[in-house]
């Protein structure tokens, strides 16, 4: 009986990401689940496809700044050819784990499998989600997030409210959040992600907010009171906030 093996070393560069990419499709190609929304690349075949994904997977893991494409596009055309619902990005996301477990062990590894589930949970919530009913209007606004949190322990849902000058223009919901921390390297960015992005509509390079960012409030709460009530209290740009209250049980 032959011994099992583990993987020893780390993703350390651009050829490992291609080894690991070749072999993770390799797997998608054959699999009955994914079948169809890969067919077309499947037949197209992967030489114009993989130095895109390498670029992708390189600036996600080492912060090389090699992508600049439109990532939440690319699967919208997809999505209206051949419609994603959650068994293929949850069927997507146990290939790639399963992967990268079998050729590699470090913390980069560990860091590509948590990045793959927040880019599968992003993308799957934009693509099947609700996109906001107008444009935020040029000029000075307030926009607010009222998250209600089912309750019941760490990491589980809720629903989410979006607020533009008071009026809602967007709602939905968040099937879980995370439990305790994202990252111990991660940092709390305000008009610019330096980190890892939330969504995966933009990267890093590219996320800088190009306006003019007056002020930041997040207001906790065990149990909602009146829906919103309005503040007295200004800021410096003379904007007053409503304040909003969320729900944690």
């Amino acid at each position: 009986m032959s011994e099992v093996t583990h993987p020893q070393t780390d993703l350390a560069d651009r050829a490992d990401v291609e080894v690991l990419l070749r072999r993770f499709y390799g797997r998608i190609f054959d699999d009955a689940t994914l079948d169809e929304p890969f067919a077309e690349l499947r037949v197209k075949g992967l030489d114009s496809h993989l130095p895109v994904m390498c670029d992708f997977w390189e600036t996600v893991l080492f912060r090389a700044g090699l992508y600049h494409g439109n990532a939440l596009l690319v699967h919208r055309q997809l999505d209206s050819r051949h419609p994603l619902c959650a068994n293929h990005f949850a069927r997507w996301l146990t290939l790639w784990n399963a992967t990268l477990d079998e050729m590699y062990r470090g913390p980069v590894a560990e860091r590509a499998k948590v990045q793959a589930g927040r880019i599968a949970q992003s993308m799957h919530r934009r693509l099947r989600g609700i996109d906001a009913t107008e444009p935020i209007p040029i000029g000075t606004t307030q926009v607010r997030m009222e998250f209600v949190y089912d309750g019941g322990g760490m990491g589980k849902g809720g629903d989410v409210t979006l607020y533009c000058d008071g009026k809602e223009v967007s709602n939905g919901r968040v099937d879980r959040t995370q439990g305790v921390i994202f990252s111990a390297d991660e940092t709390t960015d305000v008009g610019r992600e330096t980190g890892t992005t939330v969504s995966p509509d933009y990267t890093a390079h590219t996320s800088k907010f190009s306006g003019k960012f007056t002020g930041c409030r997040s207001i906790w709460a065990r149990t909602l009171p009146t829906p919103t009530t309005t503040s007295t209290r200004r800021n410096a740009s003379g904007l007053r906030w409503r304040d909003s209250r969320s729900a944690l049980q």
